[in-house]
């Protein structure tokens, strides 16, 4: 198993296609990497702005499903929204700890207020509402995840045995569990006013995270 898993990481860093293929499976399987200290791997200023819209982002999850818990009385909600909280509560403490205080956004502020605005109007409207939503958010991060190991695996000094590679695929394996298990349950067929508030969520998603990236 551990020559298998070395042959994958060799063959990661040095084909950029099969690395976009990995990438694209690796939301249903966990891979084995050793998890080294950060400092193998040079932190480029690239990386420090995508780990900065990463925490960001689940900052912002933790604040959705927070308001979803203070709305909402549906107890199929509240356990989908307590496990998922739990599960972004751990990658917002996994990404403070890859970041110093003076690398966070300037944006928390804005990010706060977007997740309980995300998280509290679909909490108001209903099960369907708060489904599409998460459908809509985590089929976002999933793109964004993904594109982030895709460049990470195209360092040319980069380590896919380390923390940050390890922490990237680690979290987009559970946010495609979260979108998933919100696909299987959303209906937004004949349903428009939905939909364009799921392209309204992708929309503020790609606006939030572009000013993070500078801020």
């Amino acid at each position: 198993m551990g020559d298998c898993a070395d042959l994958m990481v060799s063959t990661l860093r040095t084909t950029p296609k099969f690395t976009e293929k990995l990438c694209m499976h690796v939301g249903m399987t966990s891979i084995p990497l050793k998890a080294d200290a950060t400092s193998n791997l040079k932190r480029a200023d690239w990386l420090t702005a995508a780990l900065r819209t990463d925490h960001a982002g689940e900052y912002g999850a933790v604040c959705l499903y927070q308001a979803i818990l203070r709305v909402t009385r549906d107890p199929v909600i509240i356990e989908f929204a307590s496990q998922h909280l739990e599960t972004e509560t751990t990658h917002l403490e996994r990404m403070e700890a890859l970041l110093e205080p003076k690398d966070l956004t300037k944006l928390l502020p804005l990010w706060k207020v977007a997740g309980y605005v995300a998280g509290f109007v679909p909490a108001l409207l209903g099960r369907n509402t708060v489904f599409a939503t998460v459908d809509a958010v985590e089929t976002f991060v999933d793109q964004h995840y993904l594109s982030q190991l895709i460049s990470l695996g195209k360092e040319p000094t980069a380590d896919p045995s380390n923390e940050i590679m390890q922490l990237l695929y680690d979290c987009r394996h559970d946010e495609l569990v979260h979108r998933e298990e919100a696909r299987s349950h959303a209906n937004t067929e004949g349903k428009p006013l939905l939909k364009a508030w799921q392209k309204m969520i992708e929309v503020g998603s790609h606006i939030a995270v572009g000013l993070s990236t500078r801020w």
